[in-house]
């Protein structure tokens, strides 16, 4: 039996920071850091909008440990905070919103412990940031999903993908049994979770 998995709301946290959308897709967040996206690393109480995405209208947000990314409609993804295994998938700011060049066409989006996930319209997979036994600095192709148009993600010291059709698959660190798998192996790649 397969497992199946729903959709997720516009909000995301992650180890000091939230992030939520309000109804006109603006980008609110309240936490502590440059994952705030503030501009400064004050403490950030109550949440209001990210002013370097004014004007942009966003469909989905996503939280690692200490840093933050932004889905526009279009598919653009913007991030920020830090940056120390390349978890933005970009150099420059890290205070303030940029967008991650080279990824266009994105339908999800998920932060994990130092890296990220995207996955396209066309059910193509990117990671980024130290992730999965392989760092990245920049969006780079995961490979694996034989044939399988994937349509959402969710990244951390693991990582999850859902086909089009509900399959559940997972790869990186297996401790404590964490991938699904009847054991606790690390798996480099994406594996079908039976």
């Amino acid at each position: 039996r397969q497992r199946r998995c729903r959709e997720a709301p516009p909000l995301a946290a992650g180890l000091w920071h939230s992030m939520f959308l309000d109804a006109a897709g603006r980008v609110l967040a309240c936490g502590r850091f440059a994952a705030v996206g503030h501009g400064d690393a004050g403490i950030f109480r109550d949440p209001f909008p990210v002013s370097t995405l004014a004007g942009v209208r966003m469909r989905a947000v996503a939280a690692g440990v200490e840093h933050s990314l932004a889905l526009t409609w279009d598919g653009r993804v913007f991030s920020w905070g830090d940056n120390s295994y390349g978890e933005l998938g970009r150099e420059g700011t890290r205070d303030k919103p940029a967008l991650v060049e080279g990824l266009v066409g994105v339908r999800d989006i998920s932060g994990g412990e130092a890296c990220s996930l995207a996955v396209t319209q066309s059910g193509e997979v990117f990671r980024w940031g130290k992730s999965f036994h392989h760092g990245a600095l920049w969006p780079i192709s995961v490979e694996g999903f034989a044939g399988v148009r994937v349509r959402r993600v969710c990244a951390g010291p693991s990582a999850f993908a859902i086909g089009e059709d509900g399959e559940l698959f997972s790869w990186g660190d297996g401790y404590c049994g964490r991938l699904g798998h009847g054991d606790t192996q690390d798996q480099p790649s994406p594996k079908r979770v039976e």
